[in-house]
């Protein structure tokens, strides 16, 4: 299990491990006689596809037809695609927006308008 510092508490925390053979099977489908050559050569592709992409924009992608390998993945189109889908996944506007607190400053004065009722006959006579 690999272990993570933690920055604030300089404590040790485990990571989760990755599932790689539920990723894999999210891209690919699984031969019946599933081969260690086969394993090994997804794995690759996988290890490839974290280092240029995030883990967990692979575990929020998918695909609707499953391939016969992640080489597909690799192809000048669907690159493309997939670096298309990894901007608007790391887009600002993609992301939770931030909230703004407003704080009562006590330099500013507040004020209380009085509501008067104006007709239109005072609004174009230009009267306040």
């Amino acid at each position: 299990m690999d272990i993570l510092l933690n920055k604030f508490q300089n404590t040790i925390v485990p990571q989760k491990k990755i599932n790689k053979k539920s990723l894999v099977a999210k891209f690919v489908e699984i031969p019946q006689k599933s081969k260690k050559e086969f394993w090994q050569r997804e794995y690759v592709f996988l290890n490839r596809l974290i280092e240029r992409y995030s883990l967990e924009f692979l575990k929020d992608t998918s695909f609707s037809i499953k391939g016969e390998s992640l080489a597909i993945l690799f192809a000048d189109k669907i690159l493309k695609e997939l670096d298309f889908r990894f901007k608007i996944y790391n887009s600002s506007w993609k992301k939770e927006q931030e909230t703004i607190v407003l704080i009562d400053d006590p330099l500013v004065e507040k004020r209380q308008v009085a509501k008067q009722i104006k007709t239109i006959k005072d609004f174009l006579n230009g009267e306040d």
